[in-house]
């Protein structure tokens, strides 16, 4: 699972996320965290979305 966390997210701050990572990894699930400093929940600074798809398409060609 890739889980991407937005430092100055106030619907779901890093903690809480983080807490989530823990918890898939105690359950098993093998989980790369990536936490941008500068963003949001949005997750929406362009240097933001090029990290997600170049991750997502990391992630996806690992599962092949």
């Amino acid at each position: 699972m890739l889980l991407l966390l937005g430092a100055k997210d106030r619907r779901v701050p890093s903690p809480d996320g983080l807490q989530y990572q823990s918890a898939l990894k105690a359950a098993g699930v093998h989980v790369r965290t990536i936490l941008f400093p500068e963003d949001t929940h949005a997750l929406s600074l362009p240097r933001t979305e090029f990290e997600q798809w170049i991750n997502a398409a990391w992630w996806l060609k690992r599962m092949e």
